[in-house]
């Protein structure tokens, strides 16, 4: 039997890939044939684009909040959802007043707008029962919501990029039910003040155009109430922290080119203008498959592979500014056809940023155990890549990205050694 396509490192058949890291032939391995450099060569990249039927966005550092539109992948609605909690008991006495209830909203980093500012209608419902987590204890961006309203407020906020602001909404009835509750009967169990306050939802007018990120940590509800015997009049106030939260990220009207019957079908770039589609909140992600591998190995010539770079041509959400952009994409390989993932830790395609121009943009991955393994004459499997946004980005994000297949410059670069 021929030497061709002599495997150098056989990791990936032991469990696969350990590190990003190039691996690079030497002269240990080379032995006493007489090798040369060859050339290097280029192969297609296949594309096509999945969706997740759900994505954990339970209890997480950021609440996303907003609406957008998308060519690929429709209308976006993004809501906040969350319980209020007490842990404390407030002292409230006949000589104490009330003033407000406000639910309290600081808006984190996260800003993705057209231009540096957008004026938008905020809404809060307050929800007649509490939210529960799921069977299996998380919450996801498709997770039902209670349907019942109890009480509605809006704002009209004025949103720029790197400004810090807070939003408040007023929900003075139901302040004004706790606040004589506390003063009449000095004490609310946990239970009680859950059925009491329900829940909150909080999201934007569709037709916004605008995707912004709430800090979890530190939304409240805010009980103001004054004692009337201090002098100056005194204002005092109760937090009241959130506790079961998730972002619900859903998207509709999408395009008929981009329609998913079920979390199984594969939408080719081919359908998408060479285009496949990765997205935070709404869960879709690329799969990547290299179909010139097994003519390669056919053509009957000896040589080896020394490395194999994956290059993946992004073009990144016009929303997003550069410093935003993802560093690097999460990838698992998995067997084609059984969809198994093989992977027990993502490995990361590394972004190289052509600042200057943009032209030279990729993210770049090395695969050449992959390469190298499914050049084996004996291999009957078929692998590919399974690519998505990082966890950040996938879980507390609305964002959509694109990579480009090998028509607009995605490819697989092989560099060879001849035997002569």
């Amino acid at each position: 039997m021929n030497p061709k396509y002599m495997s150098i490192v056989m990791v990936l058949a032991l469990g696969l890939i350990g590190c990003s890291e190039s691996t690079i032939i030497g002269n240990n391995l080379v032995g006493e044939e007489d090798f040369q450099v060859s050339y290097i060569d280029t192969l297609s990249v296949a594309l096509a684009t999945f969706q997740y039927d759900s994505i954990v966005t339970g209890n997480q550092s950021r609440l996303v909040v907003g609406a957008r539109s998308h060519a690929m992948i429709g209308d976006v609605a993004a809501s906040a959802l969350f319980n209020v909690t007490t842990l404390e008991t407030p002292t409230i006495g006949q000589k104490h007043r009330f003033d407000s209830l406000v639910l309290y909203l600081p808006l984190d980093g996260y800003r993705r707008l057209e231009g540096e500012v957008a004026t938008i209608a905020v809404h809060a419902d307050q929800l007649s029962v509490p939210i529960e987590w799921g069977d299996d204890g998380q919450l996801y961006n498709v997770s039902a919501a209670p349907q019942d309203v109890v009480a509605s407020a809006a704002v009209t906020l004025r949103l720029e990029r790197d400004r810090e602001l807070a939003v408040t909404l007023p929900f003075n009835a139901l302040g004004s039910t706790l606040f004589e509750h506390y003063q009449e009967e000095g004490i609310l169990t946990a239970d009680d003040f859950a059925d009491l306050v329900g829940a909150f939802r909080v999201y934007a007018d569709a037709g916004s155009e605008a995707i912004w990120g709430i800090a979890t940590e530190e939304v409240a509800l805010k009980l103001y109430y004054s004692d009337m015997e201090e002098l100056p009049v005194a204002q005092h106030v109760v937090d009241f922290p959130i506790s079961v939260n998730y972002s619900q990220v859903l998207n509709t009207n999408v395009p008929e080119a981009m329609d998913l019957a079920d979390s199984e079908a594969l939408v080719s770039s081919t359908r998408t203008a060479n285009q496949s589609v990765l997205a935070g909140g709404t869960g879709y992600g690329v799969r990547a498959t290299f179909p010139g591998l097994k003519a390669l190995l056919l053509e009957g010539d000896d040589y080896l592979v020394a490395a194999a770079n994956l290059q993946l041509k992004p073009f990144f959400d016009e929303l997003m500014e550069s410093s935003e952009y993802p560093a690097y994409l999460e990838v698992d390989l998995y067997e084609v056809g059984s969809e198994n993932i093989l992977t027990t830790e993502a490995l990361q395609a590394v972004l190289h940023l052509d600042a200057d121009f943009g032209r030279d943009t990729y993210y770049q991955l090395d695969v050449t155990d992959l390469v190298e393994y499914m050049l084996e004459p004996f291999s009957t499997s078929e692998f590919g890549l399974r690519i998505q946004l990082p966890q950040e980005y996938l879980r507390t994000s609305a964002d959509v990205m694109m990579l480009a297949d090998s028509h607009n410059g995605s490819q697989l670069i092989l560099y060879t050694l001849a035997i002569d």
